[in-house]
């Protein structure tokens, strides 16, 4: 039986895959960034002055299986405002 995610959990969950996708973004503008975290690396997010996510993604990290993979700690220190980069648009009804 698996347990249900809280609200809050739920919330943490989803801005992980955000900052993940958000992640993706600026390692395709900075690909040197991928040399200095490596291949097997699992990677974890950390934001700053953001104290109740960073605990909950340390705790999420530390139930995590360990194995011999090297963990990385991405920490965001400053994120622009979510905008659209659609400069323009058509709507065709069908």
């Amino acid at each position: 039986m698996s347990k249900k995610m809280s609200k809050k959990d739920q919330a943490f969950a989803q801005r992980v895959v955000d900052l993940a996708f958000e992640f993706n973004r600026y390692v395709i503008e900075h690909p040197e960034v991928t040399e200095k975290i490596g291949r097997e690396a699992r990677i974890f997010f950390q934001i700053e002055r953001d104290e109740e996510f960073n605990a909950w993604s340390r705790q999420f990290a530390e139930s995590q299986q360990p194995g011999d993979r090297p963990v990385v700690w991405i920490k965001i220190k400053k994120l622009r405002p979510i905008q659209s980069r659609i400069e323009v648009l058509e709507l065709v009804t069908v």
